[in-house]
């Protein structure tokens, strides 16, 4: 198990106006295992989140080449979403996953959303880019995300459809969790 390994948390809290009392929809991301195909798509109470594997997101305005998502569950901070083809499954240098949110905002009024970053070890680094093109990285959001276990709000999240992650610095592992309200 590696010691170096940054762990990422997303969560986003999406605002929505029901006639009944609003409930609370999960996606841990950690489930199923194994090589997953280039896109996944996770489904909650008849909402999905589409997680797609890309290579190429130091040209983020040019459509990366797909890569087949890995679902690791090796317990501790090596379980997440990463990447088949690195060494450890998980997301390295120019590598990225993308998040598709537009059945979310399609499925909810006003969304807004926070991210939290959990387990960046020391000298690691992440970064975020928003998108309305998918495959393609797009603008950078977060630079150097260094960020631990604090919710920040996604900048610019009603901007941009998809969300992608990578980590140029150390190795990142995702465990995303969604919180609709």
């Amino acid at each position: 198990m590696k010691t170096t390994t940054s762990t990422l948390f997303f969560t986003a809290f999406m605002a929505i106006t029901f006639p009944v009392k609003a409930s609370t929809i999960m996606f841990a991301f950690s489930a199923p295992n194994g090589a997953l195909g280039s896109s996944y798509t996770y489904v909650n109470n008849g909402i999905g989140i589409t997680a797609r594997g890309y290579t190429g997101v130091n040209s983020p305005n040019i459509a990366g080449a797909p890569v087949s998502l890995y679902g690791k569950n090796g317990g501790g901070d090596e379980t997440g979403l990463g990447l088949v083809g690195t060494g450890d499954f998980e997301i390295v240098g120019n590598d990225f996953i993308q998040l598709d949110f537009s059945d979310v905002k399609n499925k909810m009024l006003d969304p807004t959303a926070q991210l939290m970053i959990g387990s960046v070890q020391t000298d690691e680094y992440y970064r975020i880019y928003g998108s309305n093109t998918v495959g393609v990285a797009g603008a950078m959001l977060v630079a150097n995300g260094s960020l631990d276990g604090k919710f920040f709000d996604i900048p610019k999240f009603n901007q941009y459809t998809y969300f992608s992650i990578s980590a140029p610095k150390g190795e990142s592992l995702p465990q995303i969790a969604v919180d609709f309200h």
